[in-house]
Order: structure tokens, then C-alpha cells, then sequence
């Protein structure tokens, strides 16, 4: 970059408050980001409140593998052995 081809913001205040006028745009209005899937934007607080009334979302634990099956290959990674928790 040409430092003679630099400039400052004339106006660094009025460059935050357009900044800030756009994430509030995003924050506080309902807006499709990908209607095929069917993806949707919420206001925050709207957002906020569907938490508090079903709580927050969550996967159903895997159901057990058959006899004799091989374990998944990061079975080892969800908890410690058991002689390596005791003091």
C-alpha cells in the first residue's frame, strides 16, 4: 500500500454508529438466511425467551452397540479409566 494513498477517517464516530446500526439490523429482526433449508434469524431476546420455556437443545445419546461389536474408535476419549480418577 502506497502510504501517500492513505488517509485517516474524517469521521471515526459516525463510521461505529453505522457499524452498530447494522449488528442491531441483525440482533433485533426476524430475516431468512437460507429459506430452502429453512434457516431462519430471530431477535435475540425472542431467542432468549424459546430457551428459557424448552431449554437448550441436545443429542440423544447413540443407542448401544450388539454383542460382541467393535467400539467406536474414540470410545477411549469420553472418560478416563477407571484406576486413572482414583487418587
Amino acid at each position: 500500500m502506497n502510504p501517500r494513498l492513505a488517509s485517516l477517517q474524517t469521521y471515526p464516530f459516525d463510521d461505529i454508529k453505522d457499524v452498530r446500526k447494522d449488528q442491531r439490523r441483525l440482533l433485533d429482526r426476524y430475516e431468512w438466511v437460507d429459506r430452502t433449508s429453512g434457516v431462519v434469524r430471530i431477535p435475540v431476546e425472542r431467542a432468549m425467551d424459546l430457551i428459557a420455556e424448552r431449554g437448550l437443545p441436545y443429542r440423544a445419546e447413540a443407542p448401544p452397540a450388539p454383542p460382541g461389536a467393535a467400539p467406536p474408535a474414540d470410545a477411549g476419549a469420553e472418560a478416563p479409566p477407571a484406576e486413572a480418577t482414583q487418587p
